[in-house]
């Protein structure tokens, strides 16, 4: 998989799953835009950090107005982000 001039947005990047598919798509070539504390190399690679609070939906807008306006557009978005709250989503309220 070869993803240069890609624009990859991933929620939850931080750890786990999530810095494994940042870690990936950047080897891969991707530019990844992730809510994650870092922008150095200290996990071994360099992203593009916007701080947002997934569940505060105006940081949700501004945060993708930010993106578009920044790259133009988003072509991978990794919904990573979870909590340990098991129900349908659908049953799950917006906070």
């Amino acid at each position: 998989m070869k993803l240069p001039n890609k624009i990859a947005v991933i929620t939850g990047g931080e750890r786990g799953i999530g810095l494994a598919i940042a870690s990936k798509l950047v080897n891969e070539g991707a530019t990844v835009v992730a809510d994650i504390n870092k922008e150095d190399d200290e996990k071994g690679f360099s992203y593009r950090f916007i701080k947002c609070d997934i569940s505060i939906k105006e940081e949700v807008d501004k945060t993708i107005k930010q993106v578009v306006e920044e790259f133009k557009r988003v072509d991978i978005l990794i919904n990573n982000a979870g909590i340990n709250r098991d129900a349908l989503i659908t049953k799950m309220p917006k906070e």
